[in-house]
C-alpha cells in the first residue's frame, strides 16, 4: 500500500525502525502483509491477494490466508515483534490492494473462509 513504511525481511535497522513505527501505531508492510493497530487491543494484518477479486476462489483465499498465518506465526517468535504488538490478537484479512487503498475480501472464520466483499458466483 502506498505511503506505508515497507520492507522485505524482518532483520536489521529497517526492521528495528518498522517495529518502532508499529509500537507508535503507524502501519508497516512486510512483503505482502500490512500490519496496523486498529485499537489498543487489536492488530490487523492485511494480506494483499495475488488474485483479482473476480478470480479469487475459496481454495485460493484459504491458501493465501494459511500461508500468511504461517508468516505471522514466525514473526511472533521475534521478541521485538511480540513487544510491538503487545500481546494483541492479530486479525488476518485478505485484501485487494490497489496502491492507494484496499478492499477487504475475506478472513478465516471458525467455519472456514468468511467473505467480507460481495462475490460473483
Amino acid at each position: 500500500m502506498k505511503g506505508v513504511f515497507a520492507l522485505d525481511e524482518p532483520a536489521g535497522g529497517r526492521w528495528d525502525l518498522a517495529l518502532d513505527l508499529l509500537r507508535r501505531g503507524e502501519p508497516i508492510a512486510l512483503g505482502q502483509i500490512t500490519f496496523r493497530r486498529i485499537d489498543a487491543g487489536s492488530v490487523e494484518a492485511a494480506v494483499a491477494s495475488a488474485w483479482v477479486p473476480m478470480a479469487l476462489t475459496e481454495d485460493r483465499a484459504r491458501g493465501e490466508l494459511e500461508r500468511a498465518q504461517v508468516r505471522v506465526d514466525e514473526l511472533c517468535e521475534d521478541e521485538g515483534f511480540r513487544d510491538a504488538v503487545a500481546g494483541s490478537p492479530i486479525d488476518l484479512v485478505l485484501v485487494h490492494d490497489y496502491e492507494t487503498g484496499n478492499l477487504p475480501l475475506c478472513r478465516m472464520g471458525a467455519d472456514g473462509v468468511e467473505w467480507l466483499a460481495p462475490r460473483a458466483d
